[in-house]
């Protein structure tokens, strides 16, 4: 299930039944800071990627096609004997 940066930051655990052990509460909290931080840098990341891949793809669709360019297997600039 995906879950984004601000639903980590937003959830909410309840406190354990009378008697029972649960979780530290400082713990639980600096592991959704650590969480949070991570989806954060995750998204951003992906985000630019996405825009840059965008951006390229609209690019390329905006110019003709490239001259046709020498191939190794036809002796063009790597493959000179």
């Amino acid at each position: 299930m995906p879950v984004s940066p601000a639903e980590v930051r937003e959830v909410v655990f309840s406190q354990p039944p009378v008697g029972k052990l649960g979780y530290h509460e400082d713990e639980v909290d600096e592991f959704l800071d650590l969480v949070h931080a991570e989806l954060t840098r995750w998204f951003r990341t992906t985000m630019l990627c996405a825009t840059r891949l965008s951006s390229s793809i609209s690019s390329c669709a905006q110019h003709p096609a490239a001259p046709d360019v020498p191939s190794p297997d036809r002796g063009g600039l790597w493959g000179r004997r």
